[in-house]
């Protein structure tokens, strides 16, 4: 996860398992890259956001309509800002890796760049964004989004 993708790649196709309408944030089991709707990238790009990457997807219906107005990201960002001691979490592994499940989150706001607005850090495979682009998708009325406070240290 967050890593740059330095080769091109084909149209990544979702296969969906009903013929419902998909949201601008459909659910996908990826945990590194996730599909959107091209009403949210048009949103990042007005926002330069920077440190992502944007892949043209579709969604296959399950009566063989394609939905191609959609976009694999790929969130390049990380920041080391998670304060572990005021945050309430209980860890667990997969394999090697220790995964946290988070109750409430606290960040040391000041060791966040300020141009990073979409960003991991390295304990979650949760997206973080800045009340900007929070602020920018309810105005759109973007869909299938979860907004979760954030809280300082």
């Amino acid at each position: 996860m967050g890593q740059e993708i330095t080769k091109d790649l084909p149209i990544i196709r979702y296969i969906a398992d009903s013929n419902l309408e998909p949201e601008d944030y459909p659910f996908t089991e990826s945990l590194s890259l996730f599909l959107v709707s091209d009403r949210i990238v048009k949103i990042l790009k007005e926002l330069e956001i920077p440190g992502m990457q944007c892949f043209k997807s579709e969604i296959v219906c399950t009566d063989g309509k394609v939905k191609d107005n959609y976009y694999t990201i790929n969130v390049i960002n990380y920041e080391d800002c998670l304060n572990k001691e005021k945050s309430e979490f209980e860890t667990f592994k997969i394999g090697n890796h220790i995964m946290y499940d988070f109750k409430k989150i606290y960040f040391d706001f000041n060791k966040i760049s300020p141009q990073n607005k979409v960003f991991h850090i390295k304990e979650s495979v949760l997206t973080f964004v800045h009340q900007s682009v929070k602020d920018e998708f309810e105005r759109a009325g973007i869909t299938g989004v979860e907004f979760k406070p954030v809280y300082g240290a």
